[in-house]
C-alpha cells in the first residue's frame, strides 16, 4: 500500500514538474529534493538490517538449543525468557513447531517472532506473514 502511495505522489510530482518546465522553460535546483530524499530512504530501508533480523542472529544458537530440548523433553511451554539479549514472552510447541514470540514485537493485533520447523511442516495459511530464514527457521507474524 505504501508503494502505491509513493507511486501516486511521484506521478503527481512528475506532472507538476512537467507543467513547470513548460511554463518557465527552466527547472529550479529544488526539484531534486523530493526524489533524492525518497531514494535515500529506500536505500537505507534496504541496506540497514531490521532489529528483528539482528535479534535473530544474536539469539539463534540459544533458540535452537532450547527448541531441541523442548521437543526432546516434551516441554509444551516456557514462560518469559531471555536468550542472546532478546526477551521472549512465550516459547511454545504447536503441532511440533516451536514458536518463539518476541516480547518487543507483540501487539494487541499480532504476535511476531520465529518458528523452529525441524520437526514440522508449516502451513503459511496459519500465519499473517511467514518469511523463511533458513532450512529450519522462519519469521512469523500471527493474529491474536
Amino acid at each position: 500500500m505504501a508503494i502505491l502511495g509513493l507511486a501516486g505522489v511521484g506521478l503527481v510530482w512528475l506532472v507538476r514538474l512537467y507543467r513547470s518546465w513548460m511554463r518557465d522553460r527552466r527547472l529550479p535546483w529544488t526539484v531534486v529534493i523530493a526524489p533524492l530524499s525518497v531514494t535515500v530512504a529506500a536505500v537505507v530501508f534496504v541496506v540497514v538490517p531490521t532489529p528483528g533480523s539482528r535479534d535473530f542472529e544474536r539469539a539463534h544458537g540459544e533458540m535452537e538449543s532450547l527448541a531441541l530440548s523442548m521437543l526432546q523433553n516434551d516441554d509444551r511451554r516456557v514462560g518469559p525468557t531471555v536468550m542472546g539479549g532478546v526477551r521472549f514472552s512465550t516459547v511454545s510447541i504447536v503441532d511440533d513447531c516451536v514458536l518463539f514470540v518476541d516480547s518487543r514485537r507483540v501487539s494487541v493485533v499480532y504476535d511476531s517472532g520465529w518458528v523452529y520447523t525441524a520437526r514440522c511442516t508449516v502451513d503459511p495459511g496459519d500465519f499473517a506473514r511467514l518469511n523463511v530464514l533458513s532450512d529450519n527457521w522462519a519469521e512469523f507474524q500471527q493474529g491474536n
